[in-house]
C-alpha cells in the first residue's frame, strides 16, 4: 500500500519535472532560429551564411610539409610524406592505387597527458574527397597516450588513387570541443 502511495506521489513531480525540461529545450531552440535568419528567411541571409562558413575554412592557413601546427597545446609536426613500400595487411588490402605513409613528431607542451590517434587525421584527395587509411603488415600507426612536456615520433598511413594535384591532410581531435584542426596540404604522391 505504501509503495502505491509513493508512486502515486512521485508521478506527479517527475511529470513537472519533464513539461519544464521540454519547454525550456523548445526555448532555447527558437532563440536559435531568431539569431540564425536575424528574423527573416531571405536568399540573402542564406548566402551570408554561406560567405561566412568559406571564410570561417579559409582562415585555417594550411601549412606545408615539414611545418609544425599547433593545436590544442599539441605541436604536431609533418616531417614527411612517402609512397609505402612496406607489405600491407592482407585482410585490409588496398582498394586504391597504392598506400603512403605520413611521418609525424608530435610535442605536447600542456601539462596533462593528451591521447593522439592515427584515427584522428584525415586525408582528402585533390577532388577533394575522403581516402581511407592502409593497414600495414608490420609497421604501427600513432597512437599514444603522450604525458606533459614530451614528444613522439609516429606514422599515418593512407590507401590514396594514383592522381595529380594537390591532397589536404587534417587533424582534429576526437576531445576537440571548439573544432580546431591542424591542416597541411602538399602534392599528391
Amino acid at each position: 500500500m505504501r509503495r502505491s502511495i509513493m508512486k502515486l506521489k512521485l508521478f506527479p513531480i517527475l511529470f513537472s519535472f519533464l513539461l519544464i525540461l521540454g519547454a525550456c529545450g523548445g526555448a532555447t531552440d527558437e532563440g536559435n532560429d531568431a539569431a540564425d535568419n536575424n528574423g527573416g528567411d531571405t536568399a540573402e541571409n542564406g548566402e551570408a551564411a554561406e560567405d561566412g562558413d568559406q571564410a570561417q575554412q579559409e582562415e585555417t592557413q594550411a601549412a606545408a610539409i615539414g611545418n609544425t601546427v599547433e593545436v590544442e597545446g599539441v605541436k604536431i609536426t609533418l616531417e614527411s610524406v612517402e609512397v609505402y613500400e612496406g607489405e600491407i595487411n592482407e585482410f585490409q588490402p588496398l582498394t586504391q592505387d597504392h598506400a603512403i605513409v605520413a611521418n609525424f613528431v608530435v610535442e605536447n607542451t600542456n601539462q596533462e597527458a593528451y591521447f593522439i590517434d592515427s584515427t584522428e587525421f584525415t586525408l582528402y584527395d585533390a577532388e577533394g574527397f575522403e581516402l581511407t587509411q592502409a593497414l600495414p603488415s608490420e609497421d604501427m600507426a600513432l597512437s599514444t597516450e603522450l604525458p606533459g612536456g614530451k614528444k613522439a615520433k609516429g606514422s599515418v598511413y593512407f590507401d590514396v588513387p594514383a592522381q595529380e594535384g594537390e591532397w589536404e591532410l587534417r587533424y582534429e581531435s576526437m576531445a576537440s570541443f571548439d573544432g580546431e584542426a591542424a591542416v597541411w596540404r602538399f602534392p599528391a604522391k
